[in-house]
């Protein structure tokens, strides 16, 4: 009965992971629904899959059903090795309930596990920013400054933080480098923000993304 037992656990190990590598092909693949349905039956096998946890609360979380995402990133974060990655994405379904002070405390806990996880850092720094915590904001941009140097909406974003501090120059310096990175519609954005309207330099940017565009400026 033992050998028995065992063949089955192994037969079950082979189907749950079968069911896993298809999943991820069907979600390549644009069949999202197929992709859940393999996800159902690998969790249903290993409730403590935590690739299988963590793609159906991503396919919950995208589809907009928060709650349904919860309990699957909650098991994986009590299974996971990688705790920043699964606290990164519960703080984003947090984020989408509603729930501000959880959704922080989770994607703060995730940027000190793995700050140069950028898309958590923007999360994080964003959400700051919606809820008016610009010093909070530019302390997680500023964290890791090699990592933001190379993101041009990260830089982008800092720079909105530094205007709203009233540091234009602080400001400029990102705008300029998030440009050189290819972020010029956003930097068009950050431009026309009131505190520059006046200075020479966002002038000249202005004027220099008006022309690599082909239109004309003021």
């Amino acid at each position: 009965m033992e050998l028995v037992g065992e063949a089955r656990a192994a037969l079950d190990r082979d189907l749950a992971g079968a069911c896993f590598a298809r999943a991820k092909v069907r979600g390549r693949n644009g069949d999202p629904e197929g992709a859940y349905e393999d996800l159902d039956t690998v969790l249903a096998i290993d409730p403590d899959h935590v690739g299988a946890l963590l793609a159906r609360a991503e396919a919950d979380f995208t589809a907009g059903r928060y709650e349904a995402a919860l309990p699957d990133l909650d098991r994986a974060l009590f299974e996971t090795d990688e705790p920043s990655v699964v606290l990164g994405l519960r703080g984003r379904v947090l984020r989408g309930l509603g729930r501000t002070a959880e959704a922080l405390e989770d994607l703060a806990r995730a940027v000190e596990l793995d700050p140069s996880a950028e898309e958590i850092v923007l999360e994080l720094a964003g959400l700051h920013l919606a809820e008016d915590r610009t010093l909070e904001a530019l302390a997680v941009l500023v964290r890791d400054t090699g990592s933001i140097d190379g993101h041009g909406e990260a830089l982008l974003m800092r720079a909105r933080a530094q205007l709203y501090l009233g540091d234009t120059a602080a400001a400029l310096v990102d705008i300029e480098r998030a440009v050189a990175l290819g972020e010029t519609e956003g930097a068009r954005t950050v431009l026309a923000d009131p505190a520059l309207a006046a200075v020479p330099e966002a002038r000249l940017l202005r004027h220099g993304l008006t022309d690599a565009s082909g239109g004309s400026g003021t």
